[in-house]
């Protein structure tokens, strides 16, 4: 009987060591342009370390291409960025479109590395292309901590 506890236990501590499946996804370098549309994860990764970047939601509020706007509204993504250990955080970037408003960045510890996530462009805005995905376009960095 105890042996089969043990079989299980051991099993149990197997799945939750997994790995995350990186198979499949885009990959991308750090300190690079990576593109994900929305509810797609991407892998950005070098030879030291590696994360994924999953874009869950955006809302898009900003003035349509060509027209003025009184309120040039902004544009809001949800991503969650995940190491290959299943250590995992989200966050909320908004860009708009002044100057003063036009990228967002979050910095995010995990392990012995510090992330920057910035988020520099959301296409199509409002009013172009219609039917066609938005594609948000980050550039995520690292340091060791």
């Amino acid at each position: 009987m105890k042996s089969i506890i043990c079989v299980f236990f051991l099993g149990i501590l197997t799945l939750s060591c997994k790995k995350e499946d990186t198979a499949g996804l885009k990959e991308y370098s750090f300190n690079m342009p990576a593109f994900a549309k929305a509810t797609e994860k991407i892998l950005v990764k070098d030879t030291e370390a590696a994360i994924t970047v999953e874009l869950i939601s955006v809302l898009d509020s900003r003035c349509p291409a060509a027209t003025n706007c009184d309120d040039p509204g902004n544009c809001i993504v949800k991503i969650k960025i995940s190491n290959i250990n299943h250590s995992w955080s989200e966050s909320i970037l908004s860009i708009g479109d002044t100057e003063s408003n036009n990228k967002d960045e979050v910095f995010v510890v995990m392990g012995k590395m510090i992330y920057q996530i910035r988020l520099i462009n959301v296409n199509p805005k409002p009013g172009e292309n219609a039917g066609t995905e938005k594609v948000a376009e980050f550039i995520v960095s690292r340091e060791d901590f």
